[in-house]
């Protein structure tokens, strides 16, 4: 009987990636290339963003300084950001001293991020921004070019690096 609970867990696992995947190509992921066309540059000084969880708490990067923070934004129905999830998660276990927030940027954030968290049980935090100006490039991150982006704050909450790509 474990045997058989496992195979149904899993299966169940599977469905959830595959709903969410339906899911989002279904309400705008076709729709994607007219996000993000703003041409902001990113901040200067400390990025100020206020991040909402799936389950309503409120990050806000500000509280974070001090500390180095790793930025893994995303898009829900991009390939390339599901198979990113297993290095980002192995370095977020082996970098306890460095904080870790996926952010989902895409139409309809707040709908796909529990979703996402729940079907790939990450061991980081998965956010969303409710303005929506990560995804329109408007935001302190400025533009980005595709998802996944990696951006890396230093302790002062200033941008240190950025990755687009895998």
């Amino acid at each position: 009987r474990p045997r058989a609970h496992r195979t149904r867990a899993s299966s169940g696992s599977a469905l959830r990636a595959a709903l969410l995947c339906a899911l989002a190509c279904g309400c705008g992921g076709a729709h994607a290339a007219a996000v993000g066309s703003s041409h902001a540059p990113p901040a200067e000084g400390p990025v100020e963003l206020s991040l909402v969880t799936s389950d309503g708490a409120r990050v806000e990067l500000a509280s974070q300084r001090g500390g180095v923070v790793l930025l893994f934004v995303v898009s829900t129905y991009d390939g390339v950001c599901q198979a990113a999830i297993r290095p980002v998660s192995s370095f977020t276990i082996s970098h306890l001293d460095t904080v870790v927030l996926g952010v989902v940027a895409q139409p309809d954030a707040e709908t796909f991020a529990g979703l996402y968290a729940e079907t790939f049980a990450p061991p980081f935090t998965v956010t969303y921004e409710p303005e929506g100006t990560i995804a329109l490039g408007t935001s302190d991150l400025g533009a980005f070019e595709a998802v996944p982006t990696f951006v890396m704050l230093d302790g002062f909450g200033v941008i240190a690096d950025t990755h687009v790509g895998w």
